[in-house]
């Protein structure tokens, strides 16, 4: 599908429109995150019980293997073949949007920024009002639960200390260094993350059911000796 003048016109639609539009993208958001954690055929029952046409068989050619150029060809032609406008036409490249970035296994925070970007540069702090109220709640309930609870070891004991004293510039300089995965891992004791971090970690923590405690303690050393490395090297420093 050709992003041109004429379809920026064509897509064009009322803030009231708009407003409608970006309940689907909220839909849409919670799936991602769904088939994130427990893969694409968690998806099933949405795909069969959606009352969106295009999103139900979207989401069917993606669960029967269908390669992404073929999907996106046949969304392609279901979308141009009826002439949309407006509010019909913004609907549906959320969907074949949302329904490909799925498939790919794109994160849902920036599936989520794909498919709110369709609206306009003045939409995001109204999607954000009404959808993301929730998602900070459960953020802060997160870091809550991680201040309220006791170091699972010594050592994240002392992970925690050390990270206290970082301040938020720091903080940022070592999550450069120090992978997700890892800084997941060694969670205990964690906290006074940046809040975008913050939200990709959490996201990260969900899918860490079933670490074992050798893994925790292995990426708490790891992460120990990064820091420990970037202050030998004059890259970090403490708060004073």
């Amino acid at each position: 599908m050709m992003l041109d003048w004429e379809f920026g016109e064509r897509i064009w639609c009322s803030a009231d429109d708009k407003k409608e539009c970006m309940a689907l993208v909220a839909e849409i958001e919670v799936m991602a995150n769904k088939a994130k954690r427990n893969g694409l055929l968690s998806l099933v029952q949405e795909a069969e019980e959606t009352s969106h046409f295009l999103l139900r068989k979207g989401l069917q050619l993606v669960l029967e293997g269908v390669n992404p150029p073929m999907v996106k060809k046949a969304l392609e032609n279901y979308i141009l073949s009826g002439k949309y406008h407006g509010k019909e036409l913004l609907k549906r490249c959320i969907i074949m949007e949302g329904v490909l970035a799925i498939q790919n296994g794109v994160n849902p925070a920036i599936i989520k920024e794909l498919l709110v970007s369709l609206f306009g540069e003045n939409s995001y702090e109204a999607y954000e009002n009404e959808f993301g109220t929730k998602k900070n709640d459960r953020l802060k309930a997160f870091f809550k639960k991680i201040e309220n609870s006791r170091a699972a070891t010594p050592l994240s004991s002392k992970l925690g200390h050390t990270i206290m004293e970082l301040n938020d510039q720091t903080i940022q300089q070592c999550l450069k260094e120090i992978s997700t995965v890892d800084l997941a891992r060694a969670l205990k004791g964690f906290k006074n993350l940046p809040e975008r971090s913050a939200a990709i970690l959490q996201e990260t923590v969900e899918h860490l059911d079933l670490m074992r405690e050798s893994e925790m303690i292995e990426a708490q050393e790891k992460v120990l000796l990064i820091i420990s490395s970037l202050e030998d090297r004059g890259e970090i420093r403490a708060s004073n």
